[in-house]
């Protein structure tokens, strides 16, 4: 029997916990994030749309910041030679 998942009360409603991202996309103009959401089984993570995770920001920007060091890592690059070539929005990440 599976547990009851967790849920938290924002803005008044009722939201599941975001355990983690695990990927994204683009889609349309916007950008979706796998979601693999906390007590339920990965036959459960699915695409939300970036607007759908308003309550979720501090788990967005640290996907982007695992994101981002994975890539200059990948490139051989210090975090110095990736804030001179990031972008001013990839440096707020940073800050």
């Amino acid at each position: 029997m599976d547990s009851v998942p967790s849920l938290e009360i924002i803005n008044e409603e009722k939201e599941y916990k975001v355990e983690e991202i695990r990927k994204h996309r683009k889609q349309g103009c916007g950008i979706q994030f796998f979601i693999h959401w906390k007590e339920y089984k990965n036959e459960h993570d699915q695409w939300i749309s970036e607007t759908g995770l308003t309550y979720v920001k501090k788990v967005i920007k640290d996907y982007w910041i695992r994101v981002l060091s994975q890539t200059y890592r990948r490139k051989g690059w210090t975090s110095n030679q990736y804030l001179e070539s990031s972008t001013d929005n990839e440096k707020s990440l940073y800050q």
